[in-house]
């Protein structure tokens, strides 16, 4: 069974129910499936939230000779965006690599520079496992 409330399960993986889904639930899901369509939502939505946020974000102030530098708040509004865009994002991506029956782990490739970032393109483009696998269900159902 599972934790998400009733309504999320109906929304499926529309973009309602990708925003819906980190502000109700308040943490991302790393295990199970993700579809192509849900990452591209997730995408999405963790880049209008990051815009959003950069929107509202005070730039740092100049350094003015003599005095400490005062961007401690720029420096913390960074980092809660990062954080907020990035949890759901990386999420997203494990349960999309779990989509096409690789660990979420390969998601380490991307520190081997060029290839690694083809690799994961690679597995976040690729066509599903059809079925079930090690990580769950089919996402879009029995075919």
């Amino acid at each position: 069974m599972s934790a998400e409330p009733a309504f999320l399960q109906r929304l499926g993986d529309s973009l309602p129910a990708v925003l819906l889904r980190y502000v109700v639930a308040w943490r991302p899901r790393f295990g199970g499936r993700a579809t192509r369509r849900e990452l591209g939502l997730t995408l999405l939505a963790c880049a209008a939230a990051l815009t959003v946020l950069t929107l509202l974000t005070p730039a740092p102030p100049p350094d003015i000779p003599g005095r400490a530098p005062r961007d401690g708040m720029y420096v913390l509004h960074v980092l809660y965006g990062t954080i907020l865009t990035g949890l759901p994002l990386l999420a997203a991506m494990i349960r999309r690599m779990q989509d096409c029956g690789r660990d979420g782990w390969g998601l380490l490739m991307v520190l081997i520079p060029y290839l690694g970032l083809l690799y994961i393109a690679y597995f976040m483009l690729d066509g599903p496992t059809p079925g079930p696998n090690q990580f769950g269900e089919d996402p879009r159902g029995t075919r």
